[in-house]
């Protein structure tokens, strides 16, 4: 019986974990948004599902267990017309409707099975993750949502502040290359560039901050990296900007057990059995948490720390499968 991995191609985290599944002779089926889904038969009430991906078909119902990564697979209806009529645009959108609605249905029949994340839980509001954790007694930065430079300047009056996505990063991903966002500084440059009014955004004050922590949760194990990002200017505001001539140094972490159990109760009432979470330690020794990232890089922390996650992916992966 195989399990199922849904990720993209470009990630080699789920490249590394299927591995360690073809050395431990654990079948798998991976789709990707290169994998298009040809043909479907999915039956009601007994749900009986088999799709016909690439070159092979798949009964979803001999599944026992499923890795959502990231990413989706990809339909093969009609590609979209260059200059289409206003008709023709609204056909195309009413087929993209219609698709979206299928994946999320079948998103949530794989819920049934054995998971390690899911495509429903691959998304979380920072808003709602921020309140939580506060609430949970985790500290946070003093953030702000606003959309006027009024605001921001008030905002602005007596500390440093960063700006990051309300969600996700915007991304772009090309075949030997990937364009990132980073989090910014507010400089007072900037701020002589922004409009009165511009759409919604997260500020929140910036931490001087000893170091960082990036945290990989796994269904109850932590395996956390401290980052010296703050010793180079170029990565002290965001880790993400690699000095790769002088790489940040990034050493094991062993949190204090207080917070491994109020990131746990984070996490479960997030109903999430994975993620990576980012936390600062400020100059008070205080532990600041950031957020947390359901389909979060974990390769990142396994290599410099040798935790060997991927083959503990692999593993888990296949003791779902039994």
């Amino acid at each position: 019986m195989a399990s199922l991995i849904i990720s993209i191609d470009q990630d080699d985290s789920t490249t590394d974990v299927c591995k360690w599944l073809f050395f431990l002779d654990s079948k798998f089926i991976r789709l990707s948004e290169s994998s298009i889904v040809k043909n479907v038969n999915w039956g009601f009430p007994k749900n009986k599902i088999t799709i016909e991906v690439d070159q092979f078909t798949l009964d979803l119902n001999s599944l026992k267990s499923v890795w959502y990564r990231r990413g989706n697979w990809r339909s093969n209806h009609q590609e979209k017309q260059l200059n289409p009529t206003a008709l023709v645009d609204e056909s195309f959108k009413f087929l993209e409707y219609e698709e979206r609605a299928f994946k999320y249905a079948l998103h949530d029949f794989l819920k049934s099975k054995n998971n390690l994340s899911n495509y429903n839980l691959s998304k979380v509001n920072k808003i709602e993750v921020l309140n939580l954790a506060s609430s949970i007694g985790l500290k946070i930065p003093e953030s702000r949502i606003i959309n006027s430079k009024k605001a921001l300047i008030n905002f602005m009056t007596d500390k440093r502040v960063i700006t990051k996505p309300l969600e996700n990063p915007l991304e772009y991903y090309a075949d030997t290359y990937w364009i990132p966002t980073y989090t910014e500084e507010i400089t007072d440059e900037m701020l002589r560039e922004v409009p009165n009014k511009f759409g919604v955004s997260l500020f929140q004050e910036l931490i001087e901050k000893k170091y960082e922590l990036r945290v990989v949760y796994l269904e109850g194990d932590f395996f956390s990296m401290a980052i010296f990002s703050q010793l180079d200017n170029q990565t002290e505001v965001d880790f993400r900007r690699y000095n790769h001539e002088s790489p940040n140094r990034n050493v094991p972490y062993k949190l204090p057990i207080v917070l491994e159990l109020k990131i746990t109760q984070l996490m479960n009432e997030l109903e999430l059995n994975f993620g990576s979470i980012d936390i600062l330690v400020n100059c008070l020794d205080e532990y600041i948490f950031l957020e947390v990232n359901p389909i979060g890089q974990f390769g990142m922390t396994s290599f410099p720390c040798n935790y060997n996650l991927e083959k503990k992916i692999a593993k888990k992966i296949i003791r779902n499968n039994v």
